[in-house]
């Protein structure tokens, strides 16, 4: 009767599921199976290894001299021996590893004597290239290393999660790295502008992450800033500090540990993450306890007048709310910033801390706790709509809150936040008659006031004619981030200009101005014509001053 696993495996070979193959004959390593062995040096053949398959073919023919002879077999040897050498020099390996062990240096992560362990333990190790861009790795006892079709399991993971990989609000947690492809993978997949996520990698054999940093050009993943690597036995507790030095931004995100892995962390590793996200969390009750505890304590009237009242014990404290990942709000909120600041006032801006980063409620309650401030101006948000936003009440109910209406957003342009603001609660910027009209906010809970802008980054002065006669043109884009920048291609001429070019001329001036009508107005040779072209004007002597909204 056949063995179940010999039928599996030429069930395979009929499907020509060759790594599958190859990966289950592993097991007939040792058993005399004639037809196992066989259908293993096809699969060899087929993924372009040629020693291998070789390798294979003359322990079949060792243990039973009568298959030497046979065509199939002299067929094949035939069509190994044309393939080329698929081995990876050793010179090409040992380059690879030594480059990444360096470049690990120079960002903190010390191997220590790993690298000189890892280049002794190449001592007759072979290496090979398979036709489909896998790598197969051969001890010097013959034990294989990495047989499968890895390359092809990491861009399935990424594609089917790309999405949630790319918007994944904590860093994603990658353990071991060899082979390199899911590490990779994840770090092209998840490439953008605006936010991207963290990547941390974390291995606890730093000989084995050599192994597999020695497979692939690995520069650009060990020099991108948003990756962080954890390398050695304290790997976990490494992570635990570095979770713990980063309060108020998401940590706990997609982990995937490959299934290559040789030395494993085991649960150490998630108790490391669980233990220092506990602590956050602790800290979040603590602040949410001391916000509680002093909207319970003071009046409205009372906070109006901390607020409209000077004090001789500390300069008046106001918190300022914006996304990082805005093209306006944020900008604006830091001009705001440096003007209330030469008002006299303390000020704190809650946003994310970089591009690779979300925030997390505590980012919140720990600076309403500690730094108890004595206004809160959001941009384009609601009390309750921020705290709609992080998923629970956050926002301190006793201090006055002015809500920066910067563009008619949807969930402001409803009843229901209207319903939500109270007696210290502040609608200000772009109001328009249907927020009161229409939606039932209060008149006296509203503000309408022109866009502003500061002087510190644009000049109230007219343009000089000589410099408008030079950029003239039919469109004109002003960027904040010019090697980012698109520009739609059309019949006309175009211009795009940069906030750092010389003809921005930016002007230092700590003042937050109300930008004129007669300031702003271009002159007649700047004025946008009709194009032969898809585009949206936006004429900001018309819209600035009046109401309207900018860009």
């Amino acid at each position: 009767m056949t063995d179940p696993g010999v039928q599996q495996i030429q069930r395979l070979a009929s499907m020509g599921r060759w790594w599958e193959v190859a990966a289950a004959a592993q097991a007939y390593a040792n058993v005399p199976e004639p037809d196992v062995w066989l259908a293993q040096a096809i699969a060899w053949r087929r993924l372009g290894l040629g020693r291998l398959a070789r390798v294979t073919l003359d322990r079949l023919c060792g243990a039973f001299p009568q298959a030497e002879n046979r065509p199939d077999i002299c067929g094949l040897r035939d069509e190994i021996s044309a393939l080329p050498d698929e081995r990876i020099p050793h010179e090409l390996l040992t380059e690879r590893g030594e480059r990444a062990g360096a470049a690990l240096a120079e960002r903190g992560v010390g191997l220590g004597d790993a690298v000189a362990r890892w280049r002794a333990s190449l001592a007759g190790v072979e290496v090979y290239a398979t036709s489909d861009g896998n790598i197969v790795r051969r001890r010097a006892d013959g034990q294989l290393e990495l047989v499968g079709d890895h390359r092809a399991a990491a861009q399935s993971l990424i594609e089917q999660h790309r999405a949630s990989l790319g918007s994944s609000p904590a860093p994603i947690l990658v353990e071991g790295l060899d082979p390199p492809w899911l590490a990779l993978g994840i770090l092209e997949a998840t490439h953008g502008e605006g936010y991207t996520p963290g990547i941390r990698l974390v291995q606890g054999d730093p000989v084995e992450l050599l192994d597999g940093l020695s497979l692939a050009d690995v520069t650009e993943l060990i020099r991108a800033p948003r990756v962080e690597w954890f390398v050695g036995e304290h790997a976990p507790n490494r992570l635990a500090h570095a979770i713990a030095g980063e309060p108020g931004v998401m940590h706990e995100g997609p982990s995937v540990p490959l299934a290559t892995l040789r030395t494993r962390l085991g649960p150490s590793l998630g108790e490391a993450i669980r233990g220092a996200t506990a602590e956050h969390a602790q800290s979040h009750a603590d602040c949410l306890d001391q916000i509680r505890s002093r909207d319970a304590s003071a009046s409205d009237d009372e906070r109006l007048a901390r607020l409209s009242s000077a004090r001789s014990d500390r300069p008046r404290r106001v918190v300022l709310i914006a996304g990082r990942f805005t093209t306006v709000l944020k900008p604006m909120v830091d001009d705001l910033s440096d003007a209330l600041g030469q008002l006299g006032c303390e000020t704190r801006i809650i946003s994310e801390p970089s591009d690779h980063r979300r925030l997390s409620p505590l980012a919140y309650s720990r600076v309403f706790a500690e730094f108890d401030p004595d206004l809160v101006v959001c941009a384009n948000h609601t009390r309750d709509d921020a705290d709609r936003l992080l998923g629970e009440r956050v926002m301190p109910r006793s201090v006055p809150w002015v809500t920066w209406a910067q563009d008619s957003m949807p969930n402001l342009m409803r009843p229901e936040a209207a319903e939500s603001t109270g007696p210290l609660d502040l609608v200000m910027g772009h109001v328009t008659q249907a927020m009161s009209r229409d939606l039932g906010f209060r008149e006296e809970r509203l503000l309408r006031m022109p866009m502003v802008a500061s002087e510190r980054k644009f000049s109230p002065d007219r343009v000089d004619r000589e410099l408008a006669r030079e950029l003239a043109c039919d469109v004109a884009a002003v960027t904040k981030s010019p090697a980012r920048r698109r520009r739609r291609r059309s019949s006309s001429t175009s211009r795009i200009v940069s906030p750092r070019s010389p003809s921005a001329r930016p002007r230092r001036c700590g003042r937050f101005t109300s930008a004129a009508r007669s300031s702003m107005r271009p002159p007649p040779t700047l004025t946008p014509r009709r194009m032969p072209c898809s585009c949206r004007t936006w004429r900001f002597g018309s819209s600035i001053g009046s109401g309207g909204t900018g860009p």
